[in-house]
């Protein structure tokens, strides 16, 4: 039986998508990363794309800057959650999320939360009981 596709491999701990988990980043830094469309991050965006309707559904520059805008205040609250060992502008970073608005319209630091928070192994249940077994 192990050599079947154990769906139990992919329960997810719904608590941990949303706190986080702490991912390394390079030099030493690490990250608080909760999980990519997690259950505050949909009401957010939501919220978001409620009251920004009008403007969205215009379909040009401006829309799309919003839709970025938005992007990065849902990220910067609901995914990147923590930041440790990171500088900007010669300053340590003390993370919130206002902070963290700042950091993630650095696109390709954004890319990298993304991809981190879309890693769903992070965020099984599975580990835990593995770690016990072994």
């Amino acid at each position: 039986a192990s050599c079947m596709y154990d769906l139990e491999s992919l329960v997810t701990d719904e608590a941990l998508e949303v706190e986080g988990v702490w991912r390394d980043l390079p030099k030493g830094a690490k990250a608080k990363i909760a999980r990519w469309n997690n259950k505050e991050f949909q009401k957010m965006m939501r919220r978001n794309f409620k009251s920004n309707r009008v403007i969205l559904e215009q379909d040009d520059d401006i829309s799309d800057q919003v839709s970025e805008e938005i992007l990065i205040k849902v990220m910067a609250h609901t995914v990147l959650r923590d930041l440790t060992g990171a500088m900007f502008k010669g300053e340590e970073v003390k993370y919130t999320p206002e902070v963290g608005m700042k950091l993630l319209k650095i696109k390709d630091f954004r890319d990298k939360v993304k991809g981190l928070s879309e890693d769903m192994n992070s965020y099984q249940t599975q580990k835990e009981d593995e770690a016990v077994k072994s």
